[in-house]
């Protein structure tokens, strides 16, 4: 059996990232999120073909190695709280086929790099909770399919966090989910919002708005 997946979720899990992944060469898949994993991204992981990576809540250091700008495959690159630091790495913007990079929680500082803008199949970009600095880039221009941006991590995000973790406990089902797997339109949408400037964005065609019909069975208290 060719091993393609590697999941291992919320297990306590310490020590470093073991290069050896390098040697899966039909690994697409690499989940640690919510370990206790330490040290740095192995330069080596260049060398993988992968298409998600998640590693969030791990205690990961250093900085982003220029070698992940070379797994032109990789979709999905999540690093969010962890203790990655310095210049977030221009390489990435190799990655033309990167759709969700969060890095929020971090200790980065500099700039958004000028390569960033290459990125256009984007849909996700979150730095905030670092050190950055500088102006947002008119590059993001680019990114005609983000859907999520932030800059800026304050507390206003936690308690929109626990009022949807209170109403979906109280639900018992997930609510206002995404079109995809990761809460991002589909293909479909993108297609048929043609866009004809990247800097007045605004579909042709919107979601109906569902909150009135998603909250129906809730109590007026809860509403």
């Amino acid at each position: 059996m060719l091993l393609t997946c590697i999941e291992l979720r919320g297990l306590n899990l310490t020590g470093t990232l073991p290069v050896e992944f390098v040697n899966l060469t039909y690994l697409r898949e690499i989940d640690l999120t919510r370990n206790y994993l330490n040290g740095t991204i192995p330069r080596m992981f260049g060398l993988l073909r992968v298409v998600n990576v998640s590693l969030i809540g791990n205690r990961l250091s250093g900085r982003i190695p220029d070698e992940i700008g070379d797994i032109t495959t990789l979709e999905e690159l999540v690093l969010e709280d962890n203790y990655l630091e310095g210049n977030l790495s221009a390489s990435l913007g190799r990655l033309r086929n990167l759709r969700r990079l969060p890095c929020w929680l971090q200790y980065f500082n500099g700039t958004i790099p000028e390569t960033y803008g290459n990125l256009r199949n984007l849909t996700d970009f979150r730095i905030d909770g670092s050190n950055m600095s500088g102006r947002i880039p008119d590059f993001i221009g680019n990114w005609t399919r983000l859907s999520r941006l932030a800059t800026y991590y304050g507390v206003g995000i936690d308690l929109w966090s626990a009022g949807c973790i209170l109403a979906e406990l109280f639900a018992g089902k997930p609510i206002m989910t995404g079109r995809t797997e990761w809460c991002s339109p589909s293909e479909e949408y993108w297609k048929k919002s043609k866009l004809p400037h990247a800097t007045m964005f605004k579909p042709q065609h919107s979601y109906k708005r569902c909150i009135k019909e998603t909250f129906k069975d809730f109590p007026q208290v809860v509403r």
